[in-house]
């Protein structure tokens, strides 16, 4: 399957279909609840990380990573929320930019502004934190405490 993500990303998987149309293999295919379908609560981190869920839209990602974090990791959740301000050279640019305005972005490539997490969850990282170390842009990594 992973061979047919890459094919497809890198533009060489055949159209049979017409020029934007391509069949998707049976076993890429779920009828029912995707999240049920390939997680469990029994599982163990090394079950968790062979699954892998590609999304086309940060809302998607963050709707599937929501529903993951309540219905298949067990524990408490904890709330890292983002700054909700702005610091302008002119005081009255920042009515401008409401509290709720500034919380419902989430620019490519930063977190949501409520980053919901618990002690099992897997998470990518989205900066270089120590490329020396491993801790490189793309890393995946499990919250151990």
């Amino acid at each position: 399957m992973l061979y047919q993500i890459l094919k497809l990303g890198n533009g060489k998987l055949k159209a049979e279909f017409g020029e934007d149309i391509i069949e998707i293999p049976n076993q890429c295919i779920v009828e029912g609840d995707l999240i049920e379908e390939l997680y469990s609560t029994d599982m163990n981190d090394e079950d968790i990380k062979k699954i892998c869920i590609f999304a086309p839209k940060n809302e998607h990602v963050d709707f599937l990573n929501n529903e993951i974090l309540e219905k298949i990791i067990l524990g408490e959740e904890i709330v890292h929320k983002s700054i909700d301000s702005i610091i302008c050279d002119d005081p009255d640019e920042t009515d401008n930019f409401p509290t709720e305005y500034l919380n419902s972005l989430t620019p490519s490539g930063m977190p949501p502004h409520e980053l919901k997490l618990k002690v099992g969850a897997i998470v990518m990282l989205l900066r270089n934190l120590n490329a020396s170390d491993g801790q490189c842009n793309g890393t995946r990594a499990i919250i151990r405490g």
